[in-house]
This record gives structure tokens, C-alpha cells and sequence, in this order.
């Protein structure tokens, strides 16, 4: 007997085995999440991240084996009566922000080849799959 979920009786335990699901998730100090979107495609799989608000330099992504993070890390503005460049704030509520995702990718992704894109506040990284490997055939000789 096979256990289905209640929307429309996929099995319940599918997500567990999902290659690219997370295997980890961590937000920081800000308690901010970060917005993740992972495609499959005919040749590539995407990773499609939402991050308003940041600059370029304050991502960072990483590959270790079959392991993606995207990191942001924002330095802190916070605190109150704070002079800076000849301007006194009475009030900040700007915070520092520290948000990591990571995603495990199937065998099939090719991570050598990963590209990343940052344009209006959305992370775009595209990621190629291998090529994949012919089965050793037989040739008859006649």
C-alpha cells in the first residue's frame, strides 16, 4: 500500500528523495529568508534566488561537490545618535543581514560550468547537465 499526500495523490515521501532539495537552510541575524526557485530544464537546471535591496558584492556562491550556497552578507547600519560623514542620525533601522541557502544538485548537474547573474535584485545561476554517457554497444562484425 502506497501512502499519497491529500493534493492529488502523489506519494507523500517524494520530496524527501528529490535530488535537488535543500540540505540545508540558515538565516541570520536579520531573520530574513532568502526566496529560492530551482528549475529543471531539457539541458540546464536554474537557481533563481530573490534579493532586493543588495548589492552584487555582498553575494557570494560556493561549490563543494555536489553543493550549492548562496551566502549574502550586509554590514551592519544599525544604532541610534550615529555620526557619519558629517551627518548625526537620531534613528537607523537599517540592519546588518546574514542569509544562506544550499541546494544539492543531481550527478547530471555539470558544476564546473556554473554562471551567475545578478540583475534587479534576483541571483540567476544557470547550470549546465553533462552530457550524458553512451552505454559500450556491441558492434557485429560481419
Amino acid at each position: 500500500m502506497a501512502l499519497t499526500s491529500f493534493s492529488g495523490g502523489q506519494d507523500a515521501f517524494a520530496p524527501f528523495w528529490n535530488p535537488t532539495r535543500d540540505v540545508a537552510h540558515g538565516t541570520g541575524k536579520s531573520g530574513r529568508d532568502m526566496h529560492l526557485d530551482v528549475m529543471e530544464f531539457e539541458n540546464t537546471f536554474e537557481i533563481r534566488a530573490e534579493l532586493p535591496g543588495m548589492n552584487k558584492n555582498d553575494i557570494q556562491v560556493h561549490v563543494d561537490n555536489d553543493v550549492v550556497t548562496v551566502s549574502v552578507e550586509k554590514e551592519d547600519k544599525r544604532g541610534e545618535d550615529k555620526e557619519e560623514q558629517g551627518v548625526r542620525y537620531h534613528r537607523m533601522e537599517q540592519s546588518s543581514q546574514y542569509v544562506r541557502r544550499t541546494v544539492r544538485m543531481p550527478e547530471t548537474a555539470n558544476l564546473d560550468q556554473i554562471k551567475a547573474k545578478y540583475d534587479n535584485g534576483f541571483l540567476k545561476l544557470n547550470i549546465p547537465k553533462k552530457e550524458e554517457e553512451r552505454p559500450l554497444q556491441r558492434v557485429n562484425i560481419q
